[in-house]
């Protein structure tokens, strides 16, 4: 497996949270971290035992075709498998009487003490530039990470964030959120022939701009070394009222015969060597 692509200081935490799909901790929205959500709500929050925040999502109500909280944990288990910086991940059951809410929900770590959008970065100047695009190329395996997964959310910057952390800067690091709109995502996958379909996904240009051949190759290589046991460990932990088993198994086929796909693709664009 490839190196941890978590920071150090949260290393140990996320392993505690691997060990356990769901979350066993009350969490509860925090007043002093306001964030515009997304079209699927949500809000950063605290747990007590917790020493990271984290960010619950759905709040909106999700359509049974479109299992937002399962493709948010299926993937950042497979992120960390192949070495992308996805946060940790935990199931999450809201109180059923929060009225036309989401209960089937999950709660993503906050990694970093502060993070940095692109736009933010652009700001800042000629080196904190130059710093985030060499972060950027050490990242890129997320192209085709995104594209193994089916991602169509990376052309919105705000999902790519350079995680900052004054007391280890060592660890800084471009973080990637938001993998609802992956997998089954407008019935991407319900045919076998869509299954097959791999594209080289949209994103913002600088992700693009500063790919680097051989590190996309090194997480290509890591996606076609999944084994199906990590695979099928993966989808094993998903209850079936978070997606329901023939949703599972197109997830499962899919991931399975996308694995030697996303070569080729990429080669037609990108340089791998």
């Amino acid at each position: 497996m490839p190196t941890s692509p978590f920071p150090s200081a949260i290393r140990s935490l996320a392993q505690d949270w691997d060990n356990d799909p769901f979350t066993k901790l009350d969490w509860v929205k925090d007043p002093n971290r306001a964030v515009a959500p997304g079209e699927a709500g949500g809000f950063v929050a605290r747990a007590d035992g917790c020493s990271c925040l984290g960010y619950v999502k759905p709040t909106n109500r999700s359509p049974d075709n479109h299992p937002r909280a399962a493709n948010e944990k299926i993937v950042s288990d497979l992120a960390r498998a192949v070495g992308i910086c996805v946060p940790p991940v935990q199931l999450y059951r809201r109180d059923k009487n929060t009225e036309g809410h989401e209960t089937r929900a999950c709660v993503s770590m906050v990694m970093y003490p502060q993070f940095h959008e692109w736009e933010r970065i652009v700001q800042l100047g000629d080196a904190a530039v130059a710093l985030a695009r060499s972060a950027l190329a050490r990242a890129c395996g997320i192209i085709a990470f995104d594209a193994y997964v089916g991602n169509t959310d990376r052309a919105n910057a705000r999902n790519s964030l350079f995680g900052s952390d004054p007391a280890s800067p060592i660890d800084d690091q471009f973080v990637f959120v938001d993998f609802a709109n992956s997998l089954l995502h407008h019935n991407h996958w319900t045919t076998s022939l869509a299954t097959k379909h791999v594209v080289v996904p949209n994103m913002f240009d600088a992700i693009k701009a500063c790919a680097h051949g051989p590190t996309l190759s090194q997480t290509i290589q890591a996606i076609e070394e999944l084994t199906d046991e990590t695979i099928d460990g993966i989808l094993a932990r998903i209850p079936e009222d978070y997606m329901s088993s023939p949703q599972r198994e197109l997830v499962r086929e899919g991931l399975k015969v996308r694995r030697a796909l996303v070569r080729p693709v990429l080669a037609t664009q990108f340089n791998l060597n």
